[in-house]
């Protein structure tokens, strides 16, 4: 038997969960809850950062098929992951991510998330890289959260 012992140091990392305990989360649907929560930016602001959480509540483990990757993955995009947004006047959006002026010389993968039994996946978004595609709702600049 091989029994092997690391010491890893983590230098500088925050001790705030990535998901708040606290955090509300929407209703299960097969077996999947979701949840979204603001990031504070550590440095400029550059458009709405969220963290998107899914956390899997169900009997058997998950795959999430979230968009497509490109580079090995090192290019990821979550074109499967929308946002309605409601303004203060009750008007609702659909948020994209959109992919129209790609132009792919290389294999692409599904953007594929396994989550387990119990288990939480948090992705990372800007609302900067989100657009609406519903006819007089285009905006030239930046979504900011003192304008939606």
């Amino acid at each position: 038997m091989l029994l092997c012992l690391a010491s890893v140091s983590f230098g500088s990392l925050s001790a705030q969960p990535i998901v708040n305990p606290q955090q509300a989360w929407g209703p299960a649907s097969n077996g999947m809850r979701m949840a979204l929560s603001a990031v504070k930016p550590e440095g400029p602001a550059h458009g709405i950062e969220l963290c998107v959480a899914f956390r899997n509540v169900g009997s058997s483990d998950v795959v999430l098929d979230l968009g497509f990757m490109l580079a090995n993955g090192k290019v990821q995009y979550p074109t499967d992951v929308q946002f309605a947004l409601t303004d203060s006047k009750g008007q609702t959006r659909a948020l994209h991510y959109p992919t129209e002026r790609l132009v792919i010389s290389g294999p692409v993968y599904d953007f594929l998330a396994p989550v387990p039994i119990g288990a939480i996946y948090v992705l990372h978004v800007n609302l900067e890289r989100y657009c609406c595609f519903e006819p007089g709702s285009y905006r030239s600049k930046p979504l900011r959260a003192d304008t939606a």
